[in-house]
């Protein structure tokens, strides 16, 4: 199985820090009292106020964590948490865990909890709604490495154990990303499973900084924030409301017309580009966060041409990365031949990938018995289409038709 990894769009998030552009007419600001500004800054942070933002895409779902997507897990994460995520330095930091310790030889995770933390139900975080979380991720089968859990022990109120059959050092990345949900809300949702499942999906009752009170799908999603959150004196804010405006002029819009506070998932560069220099600020993100494009070969299907290895080394060699980068990214995407972006620990720096090469890559399609090409479509978000238009170019310069299948997100 070959996963060709395309780009890293580092554009993930725009945030409007001042959304007023001054012009040259303004009059200077009068002069502040040196004193009076230290006061301000003592102060801290301001409470309050609600922070509006836009996203050029918009989850399906928001409570039920087995199908979460990344657009899914991102609007969720200011109601649901995690054991454990890492900061801006990609350093992996305690949050719903207040420690963990790993055992290699003896094949054991112990995850210690924090205490004093209650979901948003009332009912308390304790090492029997962890177990319960890891059981629901574990029965829907959507757990990475969950086939190395042998059985999960709850050792005391705030303590739990797993035993594993093999050891490995994501595991503490893919368990500790388990974001934890209130075990009381789901089953008391449904007398089927189904009925418990569906109402999660619009449902978010976490341990979060906020709650959330309305969600419209593809039109609207909005937080109330937790007054009995854990972290002292925060949250800051009243609430959240975030807009779905897919449409990156329309979004741009709104933010240059200071109608929104933040702009998430917006992949359109070159706006990006034009409201910073009219003065907005922009979070490039790091390595870290950003956002993988890749191809997923159906390789599973035997009569497939992806089934066969040559055929998709024959892909690798056909793409030109750093030219889709230079030409959709304006010097902001970071090619990939890895899954690894390069601020990430697994990466490796001194791997030899394969170049752009496209008489490689008919010399191999000929070895593979296509000599003569075919035809596959690429199923893919409205935010890709320019990448897609990009592969079907270069793609048929070898003999690969393309035909691109544009979907919403939710079919996607």
């Amino acid at each position: 199985f070959l996963l060709i990894s395309l780009v890293l769009l580092l554009a993930l998030s725009l945030a409007a820090l001042s959304l007023g552009c001054p012009t040259e007419e303004e009059e200077e600001p009068p002069p502040v009292d040196e004193e009076e500004e230290e006061e301000e800054e003592e102060e801290g942070p301001v409470y309050g106020g609600i922070m509006k933002c836009i996203g050029g895409t918009f989850p399906v779902n928001i409570g039920y964590t087995p199908e979460f997507m990344p657009t899914d897990s991102i609007y969720a994460l200011p109601c649901i948490e995690r054991l454990c995520e890492w900061d801006e330095e990609g350093i992996q930091i305690p949050v719903l865990a207040t420690s963990w310790v790993s055992d290699p030889d003896n094949l054991t995770i112990t995850w210690y909890l924090r205490e004093g933390v209650t979901f948003h139900d009332g009912t308390p975080w304790n090492a029997e709604a962890c177990r319960w979380n890891f059981q629901l991720q574990l029965d829907a089968g959507r757990l990475a490495d969950g086939q190395y859990i042998e059985s999960l022990k709850v050792v005391d109120e705030h303590t739990i154990t797993m035993h594993l059959t093999a050891y490995n050092w994501h595991m503490i990345d893919n368990y500790g990303w388990v974001m934890m949900i209130s075990p009381t809300a789901f089953e008391n949702a449904g007398d089927t499973l189904e009925e418990r499942i569906e109402w999660a999906r619009s449902n978010s009752v976490g341990t979060g900084s906020f709650k959330v009170v309305d969600f419209q799908r593809d039109v609207v999603l909005i937080y109330d924030r937790n007054d009995n959150y854990w972290r002292e004196g925060m949250p800051y804010l009243d609430g959240i409301e975030a807009r779905y405006i897919p449409d990156p002029v329309t979004a741009a819009a709104t933010m240059e017309a200071g109608e929104a506070d933040m702009w998430v998932y917006a992949s359109a560069v070159q706006s990006i580009l034009d409201l910073e220099e009219k003065g907005l600020t922009v979070n490039w993100g790091t390595g870290l966060s950003g956002m993988f494009w890749s191809l997923l070969p159906n390789s599973s299907d035997p009569d497939s041409p992806l089934a066969n290895e040559e055929v998709r080394e024959a892909i690798e060699y056909a793409i030109d990365r750093p030219a889709i980068a230079e030409m959709l990214g304006y010097g902001k995407w970071e090619p990939l031949h890895q899954m690894a972006s390069s601020a990430w620990p697994g990466y490796v720096p001194d791997y030899d990938p394969r170049p752009y090469d496209p008489d490689k890559a008919r010399e191999l399609l000929a070895d593979a018995g296509y000599a003569g090409g075919f035809e596959t479509t690429i199923l893919a978000t409205d935010m890709a289409r320019d990448a897609v238009a990009a592969l079907q170019a270069y793609l048929g310069d070898v003999g690969i038709i393309v035909e691109p299948d544009i979907a919403d997100f939710g079919r996607y």
